[in-house]
């Protein structure tokens, strides 16, 4: 899918380490059709050339964002989510979709607590809870709605780490759609907004912590293989759940 993106060559170029401040370091979405809303995990800034785990780091990251670009690709073109013309009721039903999927996935990623460092900090990676908010305001039940019953497997660290890759990428594009809702659909954190305005100013420091560990668990051919797999699965799982409910 082609993406009507004037920043460069697949999605938005902005670093991690730029993240403390979205207001300063984000377009005006105006200016563009469609971004990914995982973004910021397909992003082609460069990374710095080091040795042992960080070059690890590196190469897993690269593996992922080349090797699921098409997954990736057709979640955008289903959820279309930073249309100029998005309604209230299209959000909302984008937000029941999310919550069909994350509600279950996380439940089982949870299970994987005990083989992820301490300082993942997988509690504060939930989203479930920041989606039940939005949809209880916007006059939706969660308990009412259905939950998807394909799900990437969670089998070890590997896959955990795989699922979480388009989990947190979906976080870190969302800084940019929790602005086009604020200024589209004068949606706010406050006002069914939570879930994409995820961790706000804290983004940054959560996506570094995230590639610590993805770098310490995939250090060889094998792991990394099992990551991008399952990252792979969650792409492609999660854009069937919304597509089947998005989709006419």
């Amino acid at each position: 899918m082609a993406f009507d993106n004037p920043l460069g060559d697949f999605n938005l170029s902005v670093s991690a380490n730029s993240c403390q401040d979205f207001d300063d370091v984000l377009p005006d979405t105006s200016s563009f059709k469609r971004v990914s809303f995982m973004s910021f995990s397909h992003s082609s800034s460069s990374l710095p050339s080091v040795p042992n785990a960080a070059q690890k780091n590196s190469d897993i990251l690269v593996r992922l964002r080349e090797q699921t670009r098409a997954e990736h690709a057709a979640i955008e073109q289903t959820l279309d989510i930073l249309n100029s013309g998005m309604t209230l009721a299209a959000y909302r039903r984008i937000l029941e979709r999310f919550y069909g999927f994350y509600q279950p996935l996380e439940r089982k990623l949870r299970g994987m607590a005990g083989v992820l460092a301490v300082g993942l900090e997988l509690d504060r990676r939930e989203k479930t809870a920041l989606l039940g908010c939005d949809l209880s305001f916007l006059g939706r039940d969660p308990a009412s709605l259905a939950s998807s019953d394909q799900l990437p497997a969670v089998d070890g660290a590997p896959e955990a780490l795989g699922c979480l890759y388009c989990l947190e990428g979906a976080t870190l594009g969302g800084q940019i759609i929790s602005r086009h809702l604020r200024k589209h659909l004068s949606i706010t954190p406050a006002n069914g907004g939570g879930f994409f305005h995820g961790y706000g100013e804290q983004t940054g420091d959560m996506w570094k912590k995230f590639k610590v560990e993805l770098g310490a668990v995939a250090m060889n051919p094998q792991e990394q293989a099992r990551v991008v797999e399952a990252a792979r699965t969650t792409f492609l799982t999660l854009g069937r759940w919304c597509q089947k409910g998005l989709v006419p």
